[in-house]
Parts: C-alpha cells; sequence; structure tokens
C-alpha cells in the first residue's frame, strides 16, 4: 500500500494525489500520464 511505504495516513495520500490533480491540470505531460489510467483512479 502506498500509505504504508511512504508513511503517510491514507487520507494524506488521497488529498495529495487531489492537489496534484489540481496543480497539473493544464500539464501537457501531466495529461499525458494521466490518461494512461483508468477514469477515477484512484478516487
Amino acid at each position: 500500500m502506498v500509505s504504508s511505504t511512504l508513511g503517510m495516513a491514507l487520507e494524506g495520500v488521497v488529498e495529495a494525489l487531489a492537489r496534484m490533480a489540481r496543480e497539473y491540470a493544464d500539464d501537457e505531460e501531466f495529461k499525458t500520464l494521466r490518461s494512461a489510467l483508468p477514469d477515477g483512479f484512484p478516487f
């Protein structure tokens, strides 16, 4: 589990992923990498 490996609570990991999605929403590289994941992942 990512949260265990990073020493973070699950809520912290979800919060970090949501923050990154907001911050990099207009970044082309982020969009390309994100498009390789299923819709709604990890939420």
